[in-house]
């Protein structure tokens, strides 16, 4: 059986940069270094294969046609709601004061 030694830095560095291996955004150093260690990490080739799957999502997910109208959606979802609670309207202060003021006299024209 033929034990092989990893170098934890290098296996975190590779790890570190398997996204952008994926996307081939590497300089020409980190992408040797990622392909080198890739050669004997099988946990490396896993999450590279991983890695590649996810940035395949994107690209099979189905398009919009036309735009998107947000209003119109919005109202929709504005539809489906229910009002969880009746609001009670409450006069402002002001008409509270001139109603006061308007019956302030009726008491005294039923006393007299």
């Amino acid at each position: 059986m033929t034990v092989i030694q990893m170098n934890s830095d290098t296996h975190q560095d590779a790890q570190d940069l398997l996204p952008w291996f994926v996307l081939g955004t590497l300089n020409a150093e980190e992408s040797s270094l990622v392909q080198e260690h890739l050669r004997s990490c099988s946990q490396c080739q896993s999450d590279l294969e991983w890695q590649r799957k996810l940035q395949a999502i994107p690209l099979a997910a189905p398009r919009l046609e036309g735009e998107l109208d947000v209003n119109r959606a919005f109202a929709a979802l504005r539809a489906q709601l229910t009002p969880q609670h009746q609001v009670k309207k409450v006069p402002a202060l002001s008409d509270r004061v001139q109603g006061w003021f308007k019956q302030w006299w009726m008491p005294w024209v039923i006393a007299a």
